[in-house]
């Protein structure tokens, strides 16, 4: 989260030409559609148009176009669609005064939530002046848990100034399409994250930021763009809420 704040409205992060598809169907030089049917879904939602250059006629998706591949990378349909899947990264706030029974609940939540943990990146963050033999314990229980999961990777990470918490967190699992920053207490609904890849794969809805009950979840390149207007996730979170809303970027799972 160390990149500038972009001169640019949330809207125009996720753009995508067909230009240089594979997937892309022409006739001549003019795109007529893609494998994937996409064009008349995007087309159908008014989120793409036409473009030309001095070689093509081409469509320009108003998104992120989770099927684009370049035409040298040799792989199906059926492959790019598994590799489009998206990834979560989820950070845990732990404070002092953290009650051992609602922070294992959230990382149960975690633990049973119907996904491929295989996607999904899990951070513990908290103080370390918190570290007394309770606070251990708790930690130690819910990394077990984690670690029987089988998620991509899981991490404590441990930080000194409160100005740093943030930028530490989403560092490590920043690298993912999607983030969540939850609290002891808050549960990550069963089906979240695979309704969320299913409206981004699936349905090819438009959105950088969902919520499901008290969880938000939001494209991390949005939280690039609009973290340094802040400098703190959940003010940051509520601002990008909010815009996400009035660009029609905003969707309840």
């Amino acid at each position: 989260m160390s990149s500038k704040p972009l001169d640019k409205p949330l809207d125009k992060l996720q753009e995508t030409s067909c230009k240089k598809c594979k997937f892309a169907i022409y006739d001549g030089q003019t795109q007529t559609g893609c494998e994937d049917n996409r064009i008349e879904k995007y087309l159908e939602q008014d989120r793409c148009f036409e473009a030309y250059d001095n070689e093509k006629e081409f469509y320009v998706i108003r998104t992120l176009c989770s099927c684009y591949m370049e035409k040298t990378v040799d792989l199906t349909l059926d492959q790019m669609k598994e590799l489009s899947k998206k990834t979560f990264g989820i950070g845990i706030y732990v404070d002092k005064g953290c009650i051992e029974e609602d922070f294992l609940k959230t990382v149960q939540s975690i633990a049973d939530c119907e996904y491929d943990h295989g996607l999904m990146t899990v951070c513990i963050s908290h103080h370390y002046s918190i570290m007394n033999s309770r606070a251990k314990s708790m930690i130690m229980a819910g990394m077990k848990i984690l670690e029987e999961g089988s998620f991509r990777s899981v991490k404590v990470i441990v930080f000194g100034q409160e100005s740093r918490r943030d930028i530490d967190c989403f560092k490590y699992i920043g690298k993912n399409h999607y983030v969540s920053k939850i609290s002891p207490g808050d549960v990550l609904p069963l089906h979240m994250l695979s309704g969320v890849d299913d409206a981004i794969n699936k349905d090819l809805r438009r959105a950088i930021a969902f919520r499901c009950d008290d969880v938000v979840m939001l494209l991390m390149k949005a939280v690039n763009g609009r973290y340094l207007d802040h400098n703190d996730y959940d003010k940051m979170q509520e601002a990008v809420e909010k815009e996400a809303i009035e660009m029609e970027m905003f969707l309840e799972i």
